[in-house]
């Protein structure tokens, strides 16, 4: 775990001179630190505004600091620092997302960003949540014994269909601290109700959404179910057809069984 002391030692020079900023923040519970330079419009430069985002993307309460304009760094010792850090991180201040500096990324949803998210080289997942209208009303926020017990789907879940979602956020998966898809799951789902990252425009995750997971070259389909998260091959093997991407990637496997192949969606059933 890297102290904020070390963080603070490090980056020590660039806050004190008041040129350069300097980007600070967390990943679980270690502390990161990176210089940016503003360019003479007072923003990141452009070549650096991607890592930008992905500080965002991983920690929404990263902060942007320069003594000469942020203060709250004492005398300039290495506690001092470390303390003034923590004051600006602790209360909000100076966050790398509000910053005039910072330009964050415009939402990767609507089909090419759907595209994107399926077939990119970068591990990323994606939220779907049910689109508006009185219509949709009998799936919103209702679990899978709920939706099955009105008789809406079977226990295929066939009924939850992507047609009647709309991508709503997609953002990396690395950085986050879980090694199994259901650990990242449950990351995601912490993440988006306690600390929804920068450019996230939906509700709260909830029960009735679906998570799409790309990692490895493989996709998957989540259903927010009750209490955990329910695989949707059907939603998934639509999902690939409607970008004419092949079913191959449906087929594979994820501990809970086997991921049936694309064919007809009403046919699949759920993966025991």
């Amino acid at each position: 775990m890297a102290e904020l002391r070390k963080i603070a030692g490090e980056f020590r020079d660039e806050i004190m001179d008041g040129i350069a900023w300097v980007a600070v923040w967390k990943t679980g519970r270690s502390w990161n630190g990176r210089v940016f330079w503003l360019d003479e419009d007072g923003m990141i430069e452009d070549s650096e505004m991607d890592s930008a985002r992905e500080i965002v993307a991983e920690d929404g309460c990263a902060v942007l600091i320069n003594e000469h304009y942020c203060a709250h760094m004492g005398n300039g010792t290495i506690g001092d620092i470390a303390k003034g850090i923590r004051f600006h991180y602790g209360n909000g201040y100076n966050r790398l997302a509000e910053s005039t500096a910072y330009r964050p990324r415009p939402a990767d949803c609507g089909e090419d960003g759907e595209f994107r998210l399926l077939s990119g080289s970068t591990d990323r997942y994606g939220i779907y949540q049910l689109k508006d209208g009185p219509e949709l009303d009998r799936f919103r926020f209702e679990s899978s014994a709920s939706l099955v017990r009105s008789g809406i789907t079977d226990g295929s879940l066939g009924a939850i269909q992507p047609a009647n979602y709309e991508l709503v956020y997609s953002g990396n998966l690395s950085g986050m601290e879980g090694t199994t898809q259901k650990e990242k799951l449950e990351e995601i789902f912490i993440k988006l109700n306690i600390s929804h990252p920068e450019g996230y425009k939906g509700h709260s995750l909830s029960v009735s959404d679906v998570v799409v997971m790309h990692e490895s070259g493989e996709n998957r389909a989540y259903f927010v179910d009750s209490f955990g998260f329910i695989l949707l091959p059907a939603f998934m093997c639509r999902l690939l057809e409607r970008h004419g991407m092949g079913s191959g990637q449906a087929e594979k496997t994820d501990g809970n069984g086997p991921v049936p192949e694309c064919r007809d969606p009403q046919s699949d059933r759920q993966a025991e």
